[in-house]
């Protein structure tokens, strides 16, 4: 099915490891992320020639790692 790998969840779940208490805001947090994502390749892949099929979701789950520990600095 190939919709999610292996690797995504794997970051993810030590992610979620590192912040027990903000599991359930990072994980809010990397679907949000995800849609932004998933709406500029939606918007570039519509004007570009060469499509692309894949979303690399790990880039979702690093910036909202990234947005969870810079507000709770």
């Amino acid at each position: 099915m190939n919709v999610w790998g292996a690797g995504d969840a794997k970051f993810l779940a030590a992610l979620a490891l590192f912040c027990p208490t903000y599991w359930i805001d990072l994980v809010g947090l990397t679907a949000v992320s995800g849609g932004i994502l998933a709406a500029v390749y939606i918007v570039k892949n519509r004007f570009s020639e060469n499509r692309t099929c894949t979303l690399p979701y790990g880039v979702a789950i690093a910036s909202a790692f990234g947005i969870l520990t810079m507000s709770a600095v």
